[in-house]
């Protein structure tokens, strides 16, 4: 996957996501309608946007619950925008 260091249209990342990607973080809070553009790209549920372990565990638990499993060295953020640290950098 890769690191996005500028903010990207949400209809553009929409469009790059792989097949099966489970998307996550604050932004849905004002941009989950306009994912409905991928209706093969889910939706974590709302208590999963505040990123942290807890939700990650909740968005594996859902993932495992549905047969679908990764490797989890393997597993990469897909970063819509830099991190506070790196846009003051």
């Amino acid at each position: 996957l890769r690191r996005a260091f500028h903010e990207i249209p949400i209809v553009v990342a929409a469009a790059t996501l792989p097949a099966s990607a489970v998307v996550a973080g604050p932004a849905l809070a004002v941009l989950a309608e306009r994912l409905a553009v991928r209706p093969d790209v889910a939706i974590a549920p709302a208590s999963c946007w505040t990123p942290g372990a807890a939700a990650a565990a909740a968005i594996a638990t859902a993932e495992l619950a549905a047969g679908r499993t990764d490797d989890p060295a393997l597993l990469v953020p897909d970063y819509l925008r830099p991190s506070y640290a790196e846009d003051r950098g």
